[in-house]
């Protein structure tokens, strides 16, 4: 009775930490570009984003989406491919973060950035990119995107309005010249 307890143990332990379905390729689109990675002492999300924003460039404002609520679910494996794990993103991400705990340890890295490639509706990794053997170390996803904003100064704006009032005069005044 004991052996039976422990093997129904282990096989869910094992259903726990192992996706649920495969997923084919052709669904995900293909392995994200796999950027850079560090180990941050402090993991909170301005630390993160902080990270990113200088790792991508800081010209735009990033939109940071945590994704912690989630960790260890919703990862499918990759139809015929080792390893490699797909999962389900909220939004269409340009990068996104996967933070791994690793327990503090010296010398591994904790946070890895990748840039979402093809199908941006999935997040596509191998676990050679991260160094890892299973789920189990996950920590948590989080998603980037790029919001851009267009801003006109002051003195530009006034400029743009002041030149289509005199294209507008002159359109006019020679309408009644020929009129």
């Amino acid at each position: 009775m004991k052996n039976l307890i422990k093997t129904v143990c282990i096989l869910l332990g094992l259903t726990m930490t192992a996706p649920v379905w495969a997923i084919p390729m052709s669904t995900v689109g293909s392995i994200d570009t796999y950027m850079s990675s560090i180990s941050l002492a402090n993991s909170g999300d301005a630390t993160e984003e902080a990270w990113v924003q200088g790792e991508v460039g800081s010209t735009s404002t990033i939109d940071y989406q945590d994704r912690t609520e989630e960790a260890g679910f919703g990862f499918m494996s990759v139809d015929g491919l080792t390893n490699t794990f797909a999962h389900s993103l909220i939004g269409t991400p340009d990068y996104f973060l996967i933070k791994i705990g690793t327990g503090k340890k010296s010398g591994v890295d904790s946070h890895y950035l990748f840039k979402n490639e093809i199908s941006l509706d999935y997040a596509v990794f191998t676990f050679a990119q991260l160094g890892i053997t299973d789920l189990d170390p996950l920590s948590h996803i989080s998603e980037f995107a790029y919001i851009t904003t267009s801003t006109v100064s002051e003195p530009g704006t006034f400029a743009l309005l002041a030149g289509g009032l005199i294209i507008a005069l002159f359109a006019r005044r020679r309408q009644q010249q020929i009129a």
